[in-house]
């Protein structure tokens, strides 16, 4: 019997190489690779992680464990992603590799652990966002991001390519524009100068491992979006380390910013403020925290 085409025809657009390596001939460029690192790694939680320690820390010293914690995550995120593009391997068939059948089961059960965790916690940011625009509740409105990230994740790394693509210069807008409006209004004297009333996180120690926590888990999934990268491990350095700078260093600072200029240590009120300096309204902005979202749990 013939194949049937159309059948064909889906199964090269659902063809994802999840347990076998990703062939040279289907690698992508490294502007295709930067866009899907950088969205990647853009997540609104990243905001959060800027607003915990600007909460907690005088400016300085949030910016010292910002800066070390990022020096940290690209050393690590830097080697797992060489691993993934030099294999051609996601994740879960190079923990079968290194680890044996009962090591991956191991390692299976605590990232699908945390991932959950963290799908949880995204979508958690995501309902609150859309709360303050829809007559809905805030579960309500995570269940249906969360349905809604899933139409693309069946796609895998196609389908993070799709959505990235779409979502990287709004991303860049919403990035840089909010962190040139963030310190033109706060001031960077101001900025430099801030601590926090109250009680504060008092080590450093604590502030690098909030940073590095903040993406411990996505460090381990790095071969998932490095195994279609070209095996250079200079060029995965500097495109990795141009994401990491781009969404775990500008936006954080950008959180910390708002915050002061909002007077408000409050994630869904900052972020919406961020949206809206750097795009002009709240609602385009709700939707570019939405497609960072959605990028990254994918």
């Amino acid at each position: 019997m013939a194949d049937n085409p159309e059948k064909k025809e889906i199964s090269s657009i659902v063809e994802d190489y999840a347990l076998r390596p990703v062939p040279e001939s289907e690698r992508k460029g490294w502007l295709s690779t930067f866009i899907v690192w950088v969205c990647y790694n853009v997540v609104i939680g990243d905001m959060a992680t800027g607003i915990a320690l600007g909460a907690n820390m005088d400016f300085k010293s949030a910016l010292l464990a910002l800066t070390i914690g990022d020096i940290i995550l690209l050393i690590v995120m830097s080697l797992t992603a060489y691993v993934g593009a030099r294999t051609g391997l996601g994740s879960m068939p190079l923990f079968r590799l290194t680890t044996g059948k009962l090591g991956t089961y191991v390692a299976s059960l605590i990232i699908a652990f945390t991932s959950v965790g963290w799908f949880a916690v995204q979508l958690g940011f995501f309902g609150q966002i859309w709360a303050q625009f829809l007559p809905l509740s805030v579960p309500v409105l995570a269940g249906i991001g969360g349905l809604l990230m899933l139409t693309s994740a069946i796609f895998g790394y196609e389908g993070l390519e799709m959505i990235s693509k779409i979502a990287v210069i709004p991303l860049f807008i919403f990035i840089f524009g909010g962190f040139i409006v963030a310190l033109g209004q706060v001031g960077v004297d101001t900025l430099v100068t801030y601590t926090p009333q109250g009680t504060q996180i008092g080590s450093l120690a604590v502030g690098i491992s909030t940073v590095f926590g903040s993406w411990a888990v996505g460090s381990a999934l790095m071969p998932d979006v490095s195994r279609y990268a070209k095996a250079d491990f200079k060029k995965i350095i500097l495109v990795w380390g141009a994401a990491l700078f781009i969404g775990h260093y500008i936006l954080p600072i950008s959180g910390i910013a708002f915050a002061l200029i909002k007077g408000t240590w409050d994630f869904g009120e900052i972020s919406l403020l961020v949206g809206k300096a750097a795009l002009g309204s709240g609602l385009v902005g709700a939707l570019i925290i939405s497609f960072a979202q959605w990028t990254t749990n994918d």
